[in-house]
């Protein structure tokens, strides 16, 4: 599934909620701490940041956690995230 993240300037209900659960879930209090990628990478260009990979055998999680835990957050200006059934990822985030 292919999800649009929501910029900072719009309607984002919800996603301190989720940010929260997300980091009692895993246990931390920042987003840097979570390990769940078994590739990671990240191209950044003029405007936006793609981050790609392949998430641990056994990672659950919904595209807009995927992308706070790319972005350490959600100040991101919109962009898109999607998680492949094998656990392969893309996150794009818009910068600004």
């Amino acid at each position: 599934m292919n999800l649009r993240l929501k910029g900072v300037f719009e309607n984002q209900e919800g996603y301190a909620e989720v940010l929260k659960n997300l980091k009692k879930r895993f246990n931390v209090k920042g987003l840097h701490e979570i390990d769940i990628f078994e590739e990671y990478g990240c191209d950044s260009g003029y405007s936006i940041d793609t981050h790609y990979g392949k998430l641990k055998d056994g990672v659950e999680l919904t595209e807009l956690e995927l992308a706070m835990i790319c972005d350490r957050g959600y100040a991101f200006f919109g962009g898109s995230s999607t998680i492949n059934a094998d656990g392969k990822f893309a996150v794009q985030i818009y910068t600004d």
